[in-house]
């Protein structure tokens, strides 16, 4: 089993399948996929003719409305909120929510999902000029949240402090503390074959220059493992959300390609 350029393009192929109609979900990410592609291997990104995949993904991105309100499904709301991010990161002129309709609703799946999700989503609408109070989500993600919820948070440390992959990581040595942790939970994310998180914890390792490490190795057999013929990867935790794992490895895939040089 290896990542080659076939079966990168083979992911990638079945992301942009995945992400073809046009839900407000699947339009955010495959701009912010795309957007981050475009970054970590800006060269193969136009070698491939991303660019004007990501254009028009950033053009669907403007339909989607600015607007909070309580009972929204998650996967919408996060999609809005995405939506601002993202226009954000590439200073594209973007409109602000209602502050304290965004407010009450990250407080309000803080309950229902926990605070990994309300953290992520709050942070999102930070970098976009919202102010939103955090202080509860990061206890409710320490003292409530599973393990699992507990190392999206940390995956997602490395991804913002590089603004999706659109620079390396400052100080890569001053992430050992959180790398260790990832490390730990290395065992249990191949046991379960936790695919999704796999990737992101790939990433994090890429991004510090720990590629080479059998910790990773044993990441990206997982993601292997848990791929089918069609391109598409599985993961027994978000069966329901096929876009989002096959997209963690297509973007994991692209990290180990850029370190063997491959890539640029």
């Amino acid at each position: 089993m290896k990542v080659d350029q076939k079966r990168f393009e083979k992911t990638l192929e079945a992301f942009l399948k995945e992400t073809e109609q046009k839900t407000e979900p699947n339009i955010a990410l495959r701009a912010l996929v795309l957007h981050m592609l475009e970054g970590y291997i800006p060269e193969t990104f136009r070698k491939l003719n991303l660019p004007s995949k990501l254009r028009q993904s950033l053009k669907y991105l403007k339909e989607i409305p600015i607007r909070i309100e309580p009972g929204l499904d998650l996967s919408i709301a996060m999609a809005r909120v995405d939506r601002v991010f993202i226009e954000t990161l590439r200073e594209i002129k973007t409109d602000k929510f209602n502050l304290d309709a965004l407010q009450e609703y990250i407080d309000s799946i803080s309950f229902v999902r926990g605070g990994a999700y309300a953290w992520l989503m709050a942070q999102e609408s930070i970098r976009a000029g919202h102010q939103i109070d955090t202080e509860f989500f990061l206890e409710e993600i320490l003292i409530n949240d599973s393990p699992l919820d507990y190392i999206y948070y940390l995956t997602h440390l490395f991804l913002f402090e590089t603004d999706y992959l659109q620079k390396p990581l400052s100080k890569p040595d001053s992430w050992e503390p959180q790398l260790l942790q990832l490390r730990m939970s290395i065992e249990d994310i191949v046991k379960n074959r936790a695919a999704d998180v796999a990737a992101e914890v790939a990433i994090c390792f890429q991004l510090v220059g720990k590629h080479y490490t059998v910790h990773h190795t044993r990441l990206v057999e997982t993601i292997i493992t848990q791929q089918r013929e069609d391109g598409t990867v599985l993961d027994p935790f978000m069966e329901q959300d096929i876009a989002h794992t096959t997209s963690a490895a297509l973007v994991a895939f692209a990290g180990i390609m850029k370190c063997q040089n491959i890539f640029k």
